[in-house]
């Protein structure tokens, strides 16, 4: 026979539901699961645990200001990190005493005092917990390095995504304890969604189909897996060429799927003629009508205003000597296939045309 499983503490079970509210974006029940619990500790003494209930108060704060994008409201020209009281301040102070937690539960181990199991599991967690803010910091800087980044007539995408990978090998791995896997999960699906959708970009600027195919694809699964477990019940599920702006969505699960809304729909303009040539034109043309931007209809609307012989979108190949890309044409290429350098005026393929003679 099976021997019983520990019976868990109250701490312990506070913690999982916590987390697990974090996780499904249910802000105001984790606030009001951590306010009681600090209600009930009020005439005890100070101990690691009422420390760690007042943090995870101000977590809650925090996540919730992250998740709303509202930093990136603040106005550009005060450089939001550097007013008082934002988002970093508060995640800085939070850093500050999860690390008294952990630095505390580190003196009980080594003066070998017995009974302490909660004691030492909440510095372990601080611990985690740090590694948890130093990341929501990087993701924050990084959103709103992209936000500075769109005023700019050109942007390096190529860096913006080493930016998104280092944060992910940096930091994915870092708060891994079971009781924490709830955050763990969101933060994991936010990153993969970001690199994916920045991926699929770089591959759309280089005119690679199937690569720009696969990245989108992917994007849309792990939006879908998020959604399943971490949004309200009643949310729809997101299809590929669709998006959503439901109050249900956190604005920057929002932001994330208006990203890709975008990007499918210059996959739809880019590739035009690819989609084309497996399937009717009209059905492409309806299927690029549904999507978050219509730039066919856009196309054709500022070819017959500004009474222009046609209007054609041109790829330069001729600047990414630098780099790994390799010009293979328009549509699926075989990896091994050998091209030969486009020299002349082959170095500006015509992406789309309308109308369409090239």
């Amino acid at each position: 026979m099976a021997s019983a499983l520990p019976p868990v503490s109250k701490e312990q079970a506070f913690l999982e539901t916590y987390f697990q509210c974090l996780q499904k974006f249910a802000y105001d029940k984790a606030k009001e699961l951590s306010d009681k619990e600090k209600e009930a500790l009020k005439t005890q003494p100070v101990s690691a645990w009422s420390i760690l209930v007042h943090c995870l108060g101000s977590l809650v704060t925090a996540d919730k200001a992250y998740s709303s994008l509202l930093f990136l409201t603040q106005n550009l020209n005060a450089r939001f990190f550097g007013r008082k009281d934002n988002l970093r301040t508060n995640y800085n102070c939070l850093l500050l005493e999860l690390r008294k937690i952990e630095e505390a539960s580190k003196r009980s181990v080594a003066s070998g005092d017995p009974g302490r199991n909660l004691e030492q599991l909440f510095g372990h967690l601080s611990g985690q917990l740090c590694h948890y803010i130093t990341a929501r910091i990087k993701l924050a800087e990084f959103y709103e390095k992209m936000m500075l980044l769109s005023q700019s007539k050109c942007v390096m995408f190529e860096d913006i995504q080493v930016i998104i990978a280092e944060i992910i090998q940096d930091y994915q791995k870092n708060f891994h304890h079971p009781i924490l896997s709830p955050i763990k999960s969101n933060f994991s699906l936010e990153c993969d969604i970001l690199n994916h959708l920045i991926q699929a970009q770089v591959k759309l600027q280089e005119w690679q189909f199937l690569e720009c195919l696969l990245h989108l694809n992917d994007a849309n699964t792990k939006l879908n897996s998020w959604a399943s477990y971490s949004l309200p019940k009643e949310v729809k599920r997101i299809g590929f060429s669709t998006s959503s702006s439901r109050c249900q969505f956190p604005a920057v699960y929002q932001w994330l799927v208006r990203f890709k809304g975008l990007l499918v729909a210059k996959f739809g303009l880019y590739f035009f003629d690819v989609l084309s040539r497996h399937g009717p034109a009209n059905e492409v043309k309806n299927l690029m009508a549904k999507a978050s931007i219509d730039f066919y209809t856009r196309m054709v609307q500022f070819q017959k205003k500004s009474d222009a012989t046609a209007v054609c979108l041109i790829l330069d190949t001729t600047n990414k000597e630098n780099s790994e890309y390799v010009y293979q044409g328009q549509g699926y290429n075989h990896p091994k296939r050998e091209r030969e350098k486009p020299e002349g005026m082959d170095s500006y393929p015509t992406i789309f045309s309308y109308p369409g003679v090239r």
